[in-house]
């Protein structure tokens, strides 16, 4: 008998490695627009963030003197033809272990949902190119609330549709974005170490559970 009724997952860092697939863009375009280039650490830092908050924080790296507004502009209105048509499907790839996972959890019965700070248009496309698409029965992006993570709104909003107690409730994430938004809506976090953020922040900002392999979900929902 499992532990929980539910489980919410983060997308980027946690069931898709978008690290290089996010980089790659972001050198790309800022190429195009000729601006420097960000350094590689600060850019993959920024996944998990909002994208429109992605956008203000990449135009401050490039300098102090543009015109902020206009480059952020131009940045978006790029990004949005090429990530979700090109560099999604070409470069995010689904973690080793993450579908036979799934395919555990749903055989013990329990309910799957996922919170990302992604769009309402990108999030199903990474869920259906990794074929996990049909393992969630509630899907909430940044578009689906007024506050996304860390804001407990999208993981409260999940409990409600699910009809699941916060105490029943685990949430999976990799960034101290999903362990904040996690703590404030009241349910239980594990904090994976092969995602965004490094292991020592994970650590110190003491999770209910640390995961050094997606697998590792299975022991932990059950009940000894």
């Amino acid at each position: 008998m499992s532990k929980f009724e539910a489980i919410i997952f983060d997308v980027d860092g946690t069931l898709f490695d978008s690290r290089e697939a996010f980089y790659i863009m972001v050198y790309e375009v800022s190429k195009i627009l000729g601006w420097k280039l960000p350094e590689k650490e600060k850019v993959i830092k920024l996944i998990g963030l909002p994208n429109h908050e992605i956008s203000r924080k990449l135009v401050s790296m490039i300098s102090s003197n543009v015109n902020f507004d206009y480059e952020v502009k131009r940045y978006e209105e790029l990004v949005a033809k090429l990530w979700e048509p090109y560099y999604l499907p070409r470069y995010v790839k689904l973690y080793p272990g993450v579908k036979e996972t799934l395919c555990y959890l749903k055989k013990e019965g329990i309910k799957m949902a996922v919170v990302s700070n992604g769009s309402k248009s990108e999030i199903p496309k990474y869920l259906k190119s990794g074929g996990i698409y049909e393992f969630f029965q509630v899907i909430i992006t940044a578009d689906d609330v007024n506050e996304p993570k860390p804001a407990s709104e999208p993981i409260l909003k999940v409990l409600r549709e699910l009809n699941v107690s916060k105490e029943k409730c685990l949430m999976v994430g990799d960034t101290l974005i999903d362990g904040i938004s996690a703590r404030r809506a009241g349910v239980k976090i594990a904090l994976l170490t092969w995602g965004i953020e490094n292991e020592e922040e994970i650590r110190k900002f003491n999770p209910d559970y640390v995961l050094s392999k997606i697998e590792g979900l299975k022991e932990l929902v059950t009940d000894p």
